[in-house]
């Protein structure tokens, strides 16, 4: 591992994340501190990159597209919204997550849906 971060799989992750499995050919990263908060890196080591996060317990909870500039382009969270699980969208705008739950389209839906079981 470097200062910039460790590489598995022939990726880099950034510096304090490793990558402990693969879903459907996307990286799925930890935090290679335990007591870390568990959400994805802030920037990516390298361009247009997608990564995963599940929960401690394995139940998915974010996927991540970073753009060409390595900084978050769109998430796809899954988490209560009024009283009941929700797969929806973030995007970013300027580098800043915007709060606006954006319900997935049908096709969104069918590509980000598999995520959910590992």
């Amino acid at each position: 591992m470097g200062s910039r971060g460790s590489s598995a799989g022939g990726g880099s992750v950034p510096n304090g994340w490793q990558i402990v499995d693969y879903v459907h050919g996307i990286a799925v990263l930890q935090p290679t501190n335990p007591k870390q908060s568990f959400s994805l890196p802030r920037e990516s080591n390298i361009p247009n990159v997608a990564y995963l996060l599940y929960d401690r317990k394995g139940v998915f909870k974010q996927f991540r597209v970073y753009g060409d500039d390595k900084k978050p382009k769109f998430d796809i969270d899954y988490h209560m919204k009024d009283g009941e699980m929700s797969l929806h969208k973030h995007i970013y705008i300027n580098g800043v997550r915007q709060k606006e739950h954006i319900p997935l389209t049908p096709e969104e839906y069918a590509e980000y849906s598999k995520f959910l079981n590992r």
